[in-house]
């Protein structure tokens, strides 16, 4: 899948959570191994990010992790 696919996917996914994509920016995509994709708060505060794990053959979410 090519990085503009997985961040589509990981947005769409977060969204149907309850992360707002107005509030997040994309801040990193891994596309080896594991996909992942890391949003990170337009507003600082601590444990204000979260990624989506991702299949990176298929797209499938595996999990979402959020910030601490």
């Amino acid at each position: 899948m090519t990085r503009a696919q997985l961040i589509q996917i990981a947005t769409e996914y977060a969204r149907q959570n309850g992360w707002q994509e107005a509030d997040y920016e994309v801040t990193d995509v891994t596309t080896k191994g594991t996909c992942s994709v890391t949003f990170t708060g337009k507003t600082k505060r601590p444990g204000n990010h979260f990624t989506v794990y991702l299949d990176c053959k298929t797209g499938k979410v595996l999990r979402l992790i959020p910030g601490r």
